[in-house]
């Protein structure tokens, strides 16, 4: 079910992120952009509740980023990513076409201690590449996303577009 990669047919990620924009708008992400960096974002809220009400609200910010330069562009967004008001974690997965091989730990930055957040880089692979389970929510929906993909792609090839 999986989508095959190869030199005969090397797939474009934008083409792969046009074609399921229906699939991430479900969740709650939007399409991203930042320097040479593209994707999806979005941010989640957290709210935490008493019997007087609402006593904390913080956010989450997720990115699955589908263009790329490897390990230079998580570089890179470690050295100059600051921290946001009221983000506690910023989450960025970065989709890549070949399993690599020693860059599947997370590549973590915190600010003043963890107290302003934090931000963790990682890279997944969807044909077989495990991912930290701090990601793994997001691994499911690039994954999903892919096979959505397949199954448009041989839809179009038989003919059967409706």
């Amino acid at each position: 079910m999986y989508i095959k990669w190869g030199v005969e047919r090397r797939l474009s990620f934008i083409e792969i992120l046009e074609k399921t924009k229906f699939f991430w708008e479900e969740y709650g992400f939007s399409t991203w952009q930042w320097q040479e960096l593209e994707g999806v974002y979005r941010r989640v809220t957290f709210k935490k509740d008493s019997l007087m009400g609402e006593i904390a609200r913080y956010y989450a910010d997720d990115y699955v980023v589908f263009t790329h330069n490897g390990l230079s562009s998580a570089q890179k967004i470690l050295s100059q990513w600051r921290p946001i008001p009221d983000v506690m974690t910023q989450r960025v997965l970065m989709v890549v076409n070949d399993p690599l091989h020693g860059h599947q730990k997370i590549l973590h930055k915190s600010f003043l201690f963890g107290f302003r957040g934090w931000i963790d880089v990682s890279f997944y692979c969807p044909e077989g590449d495990d991912v930290h389970r701090k990601f793994s929510d997001l691994a499911v929906l690039v994954r999903n996303a892919f096979k959505i993909y397949s199954k448009m792609t041989s839809q179009v090839e038989r003919g059967n577009v409706q």
